[in-house]
Formats: C-alpha cells, sequence, structure tokens
C-alpha cells in the first residue's frame, strides 16, 4: 500500500529515527573522543 500523505504515526517515526539517528552519533562521537584521550593519555605516561 503505498501512499504519498503521510499519517501522525508515520510523522512519529520519522522523527523517533531522527532521534536515534542523533543518540547514535552523539555516544559514537563520545567513544571516539574517549578512546583518544585514553591513547594520548597513555602516550603521554609511557613517553
Amino acid at each position: 500500500m503505498t501512499t504519498t500523505h503521510h499519517s501522525p504515526f508515520s510523522e512519529i517515526r520519522d522523527a523517533d529515527r531522527q532521534l536515534t539517528l542523533f543518540v547514535v552519533a552523539t555516544s559514537a562521537l563520545a567513544a571516539c573522543g574517549t578512546l583518544i584521550a585514553g591513547m594520548l593519555f597513555a602516550m603521554g605516561a609511557g613517553a
């Protein structure tokens, strides 16, 4: 069933998907930042 109009349910799903992508991107950036900080700290402590 293909309809061109957006139902409130699909709009809610779209907003929820955007929120999920935002959370995933934020957590990925935080993980990368923590990993880089840990590597720099380990290199600084080892030097």
